[in-house]
């Protein structure tokens, strides 16, 4: 099996429910270090050591939750069709489909591509828009680290960013703001 750090599989363990992990590390002697998201209402991630053979390939693209069984915390999940990185790069910014909508009390990330690592091998990186809900002349368009999202906490009640569970994909150019 290939495994690749920051890459995404199924996990099916005896103790565990089966769900989707990130690769962290893999250690010298053949373990694999996985992370998980703790849940809908707990910030954070769970993290444990796991024999590989409790991986499982994904063969089969899961289906799209409805909304109060998503995880508003999962930021890019297994079931979005979000393209990869500069796959849109010849086509106008205003035609752009924004597949996942990102918020905090005063910034809002459209975002339209994104890999688990890089071409220049940074992991989880997405490219979008962000837009600066106070500032609007702020807003512009860019890469952003979804693992540096994940460690945000915006003041001053130190909200977490949350993912629309909502949002239904669509070119840049129709959104109003």
């Amino acid at each position: 099996m290939n495994i690749q750090i920051g890459q995404r599989k199924r996990m099916h363990h005896p103790k565990l429910p089966m769900t989707v992990v990130r690769i962290e590390d893999v250690t010298e002697d053949g373990e694999v270090r996985v992370s998980w998201l703790k849940g809908r209402h707990q910030l954070g991630r769970w993290v444990t050591m796991i024999d590989p053979i409790h991986l499982l390939d994904i063969t089969q693209k899961p289906h799209h939750p409805r909304p109060e069984q998503d995880n508003p915390y999962d930021y890019i999940p297994l079931w979005s069709d979000i393209p990869a990185l500069y796959s849109n790069e010849a086509m106008p910014l205003a035609e752009q489909v924004v597949h996942i909508k990102l918020f905090a009390p005063a910034m809002t990330w459209y975002l339209t591509e994104f890999s688990e690592v890089a071409p220049d091998g940074y992991p989880w990186l997405a490219f979008g828009y962000v837009r600066n809900e106070t500032e609007p002349d702020y807003s512009e368009w860019g890469f952003v680290s979804i693992d540096e999202l994940r460690d945000l906490h915006c003041p001053p009640l130190g909200l977490p960013i949350e993912r629309d569970l909502y949002w239904e994909p669509k070119p840049f150019g129709t959104i109003r703001f």
